[in-house]
C-alpha cells in the first residue's frame, strides 16, 4: 500500500489531506464536546422559569388597578344620577385621571332618563393626548346589544369582554371590564364600564419579555385573544383557530391546558420556529396567558459556543492550509511547467512543445492528454473558423434578403390620407427570416386593388416566389385589368417557369371607391372574412379553385360583392389560424371568427392589433411556425360618420 502512494500522485495529496483533516477534526470535536458540556451545566432555565410569574404579577396588578375604577366609583353615579348631564363629566375624569385605561362610559337601561330617550351613555375615551367626550348610545350603535353591556346585565355580574374596535376610534382595539349598577330596589339600571386598550396590556406583558423575540398572548376561558402580538389584529379570534392551521398538535394541546387553567411548559413549532411556552393562569381573572420563547434564543450561551468552535475550526482550516501548501509544492512541482504551456496553448500557440515526463505515474497521463488536446484543438479550431465564416456570411444574405423582401410591401399607414372613402391596415410576420406570404394593395383610377398570398414551403424559395408574385402583379394591375385576367396572368407565368413544384395560394380584389362593389377572384386561398356595423361576421362566398402554379391556362372565376357603409373584409393566411401554442393546440378559425366578433367595430389598425394581441396571448412563448399575415379594409367615410366605425 505504502508503494503505490509512493507511486500515486492523487495518493499521496489524499494521504496528507485527509490525514490532516481527521486529526484536526477530532481536536475540534474535543473542544466543541468540553463547552457544550459546560453550558448545559448552567442554570439556563432558572431564568425562564420565573419569567411567568412575574408576568403574572405584573398583569394581574394591572388588571386589579382598572376593575377597582369602577367598582368604587358606583356611588359617584348613585349621588348624581338626578343630574344626568353630570355624568359626562365623571367619564372625562376617570379618564384624565388613569392613565392605563382608554375609556369609560355609563350606560343607562332604555328611557330610564325619559327626557334623553331610548339611549343615554356618556363616553369619554382618548384621542391623542386629547379627552373626547360624546353620548354613544344611537340605533346605528345600540350599545345593549354589545357584549360588554349585555352579557354584564344578563350574567348580573362584573365582567371583561372579548376585544373589539372601539367606538371612539376604529384604530385601536380595547377589551371592557363592565360593572353592572343598581338602583335602590336591586333593579339594574344600567352598566359601568372602563375599557383597557390592548395595545397598553400588550406593552406592557411584552415589557417583561427576557428576549428580543419572545412575545405573551393573553386568552380568556373560551380561547378568544385578549393580548397577542402587538403588529396582528386580532379581534374576534380565537385561539383554537390559530391552532388548527399549524402543523405541530402539540399546540392544539396546549390551547387545551391553557382554558382549563393550568400551568406549565412545553416546546412545539411555532410556524417554523423551535419555542418554549410557559403557560399559567393570571391570578384572581378568568384570562390565561402563554409566554413564547425561541429555543435559539434561550440558549443563545449555546450558540457563543458555536462561535468559539467555529473559530477554533477556522484556526485549525489555516494549519491545514499551511500543511496543505506544503504538500502539494513538494508533490505537484511538476504541474507549474504544466500550467505555463497550458497558458500558451490557450492564446492559441497550439504548436507549443510539452514538457518532457520520464514517470509513469498521473503525470504522464497528464502530458499524454494535452498532447491528444493540441492535435484535437488544431483540428477543431479550423473547422470552426470555416463553419463561423459560412455561417456569418449566409446570416448577411439574409439579413439582406428580408430587407428587400419587406421593401417590397406597403408598410405606410395610413397608405391614402387624403382617401375619406375607406380605410385599411395590413401585417406581415414571417417565420423565419424570409418568408413566402405576401399583401399588396394600390389605387388604379377610382379602384382599389388588394391582394393577398401564401407561397407553399418557407425560407429562401418561397421568398424569391413571393418576391416575383408581387413583381407581376403591380406589372399586371397597371394595365387596369380585371382580377380574373390578373389572376390567369400570375397563374401561366408562374406555371411556365415551375421547376420546383411550388404554388401559391392567392386572393385578389377589385373595390370601386365610388360604388363600394367589390370584384374578385380567388386562387384556392382561405376565405376572407366579412364585418358590418351590425357586427354580423360572415365568410366571403368563394368558388373553389386551384393555386397559382399547378395548372398553365386554368380557368378562374370571378365574383363580386357590394360593400355598405362600415362594413369591411378581413384577408388572412392560414398561419392566423394554424398558430400553434406549446401544447401544439392551433389557434382556430373559430376563436378568430370568435375575436372578429367582438372587435369589428374598430378601426382597421387597432382591430389588427386586437387580433394579434389575442393570438400572441394563444401561442405564449411557442415557436413560431409559419409566416402570418392579415390585410383588413373597411369601406365608408369612418371619421365622418363616427356610428359606423368606433
Amino acid at each position: 500500500m505504502w508503494n503505490r502512494i509512493e507511486r500515486s500522485f492523487s495518493a499521496k495529496l489524499s494521504f496528507y489531506v485527509i490525514s490532516s483533516i481527521v486529526l484536526l477534526s477530532i481536536i475540534s470535536f474535543l473542544i466543541f464536546r468540553y463547552h457544550a458540556n459546560r453550558s448545559l451545566e448552567r442554570n439556563v432555565h432558572e431564568k425562564i422559569q420565573n419569567v411567568a410569574e412575574r408576568a403574572d404579577l405584573k398583569v394581574t396588578a394591572l388588571l386589579n388597578s382598572v376593575e377597582k375604577i369602577p367598582e368604587n366609583m358606583q356611588w359617584i353615579i348613585t349621588d348624581y344620577i338626578n343630574i344626568p348631564d353630570s355624568l359626562f363629566n365623571i367619564t372625562r375624569k376617570i379618564v384624565q385621571n388613569n392613565t392605563e385605561i382608554f375609556g369609560c362610559a355609563i350606560a343607562f337601561e332604555p328611557y330610564y332618563f325619559k327626557t334623553k330617550g331610548h339611549y343615554f351613555a356618556p363616553y369619554s375615551y382618548m384621542k391623542g393626548d386629547s379627552v373626547i367626550t360624546t353620548q354613544v348610545g344611537s340605533d346605528q350603535y345600540n350599545y345593549f346589544q354589545k357584549n360588554w353591556y349585555r352579557l354584564a346585565k344578563e350574567g348580573g355580574i362584573s365582567r371583561w369582554s372579548k376585544p373589539y374596535h372601539d367606538i371612539g376610534d376604529d384604530h385601536v382595539i380595547t377589551s371592557s371590564y363592565s360593572v353592572p349598577f343598581r338602583d335602590k330596589n336591586k333593579n339594574i339600571i344600567g352598566v359601568f364600564a372602563v375599557d383597557l386598550s390592548t395595545d397598553w396590556l400588550t406593552d406592557l406583558v411584552n415589557s417583561i419579555r427576557p428576549y428580543p423575540n419572545s412575545y405573551a398572548i393573553v386568552i380568556d376561558k373560551s380561547g378568544n385573544y385578549i393580548v397577542h402580538r402587538k403588529e396582528q389584529n386580532m379581534t374576534n379570534k380565537n385561539i383554537f383557530a390559530t391552532v388548527e392551521s399549524m402543523k405541530d398538535t402539540m399546540a392544539t394541546w396546549l390551547a387545551h391546558q391553557m382554558v382549563e387553567g393550568k400551568s406549565g411548559k412545553v416546546i412545539l413549532d411555532d410556524n417554523g420556529v423551535k419555542s418554549y411556552v410557559f403557560y399559567a393562569p393570571i391570578t384572581a381573572t378568568d384570562w390565561y396567558m402563554g409566554i413564547v420563547f425561541p429555543h435559539e434564543e434561550v440558549f443563545r450561551q449555546m450558540n457563543n459556543f458555536n462561535h468559539i468552535v467555529m473559530l477554533s475550526f477556522i484556526l485549525i482550516m489555516l494549519l491545514v492550509y499551511m500543511v496543505c501548501s506544503t504538500t502539494v509544492k513538494t508533490v505537484t512541482k511538476p504541474l507549474h511547467t504544466f500550467a505555463i504551456y497550458a497558458r500558451s496553448i490557450a492564446n492559441g500557440n497550439f504548436d507549443t512543445p510539452l514538457p518532457v515526463i520520464k514517470s509513469k505515474d498521473e503525470m504522464k497521463e497528464l502530458h499524454d492528454s494535452f498532447q491528444y488536446m493540441q492535435q484535437q484543438l488544431k483540428i477543431y479550431i479550423d473547422s470552426l473558423q470555416k463553419t463561423t465564416a459560412a455561417k456569418e456570411k449566409m446570416d448577411s444574405e439574409l439579413r439582406i434578403a428580408h430587407r428587400i423582401q419587406m421593401g417590397m410591401l406597403p408598410k405606410t399607414f395610413p397608405a391614402f390620407p387624403d382617401k375619406q372613402e375607406f380605410d385599411l391596415y395590413a401585417v406581415l410576420i414571417p417565420a423565419k427570416q424570409v418568408g413566402g406570404d405576401l399583401y399588396d394593395f394600390f389605387i388604379v383610377d377610382d379602384d382599389l386593388y388588394f391582394a393577398i398570398g401564401d407561397v407553399s414551403g418557407k425560407g429562401v424559395p418561397a421568398s424569391l416566389l413571393m418576391s416575383g408574385t408581387i413583381s407581376l402583379l403591380r406589372s399586371v394591375s397597371a394595365r387596369h385589368v380585371s382580377p380574373k385576367d390578373i389572376t390567369t396572368i400570375l397563374n401561366n407565368n408562374i406555371a411556365e417557369n415551375n421547376e420546383s413544384g411550388m404554388f401559391v395560394t392567392f386572393f385578389i380584389g377589385m373595390l370601386s371607391l365610388r360604388t363600394g362593389e367589390m370584384h374578385y377572384c380567388n386562387a384556392g386561398h382561405i376565405p376572407p372574412i366579412l364585418t358590418s356595423p351590425t357586427l354580423d361576421v360572415s365568410c366571403l362566398d368563394i368558388t373553389p379553385s386551384l393555386p397559382l402554379g399547378i395548372q398553365k391556362d386554368y380557368e378562374y372565376t370571378e365574383q363580386h360583392y357590394t360593400f355598405s357603409a362600415g362594413s369591411g373584409i378581413l384577408l388572412y393566411t392560414d398561419g392566423v389560424t394554424d398558430a400553434e401554442n406549446a401544447q401544439k393546440q392551433f389557434y382556430t378559425k373559430e376563436r378568430l371568427t370568435y375575436i372578429i366578433s367582438q372587435n369589428n367595430l374598430l378601426a382597421p389598425k387597432e382591430f389588427i392589433e386586437v387580433l394579434m394581441d389575442n393570438i400572441h396571448a394563444h401561442v405564449q412563448n411557442a415557436d413560431q411556425t409559419d409566416d402570418l399575415t392579415m390585410l383588413t379594409i373597411v369601406y365608408g367615410d369612418v371619421w365622418k360618420d363616427r356610428k359606423l366605425r368606433k
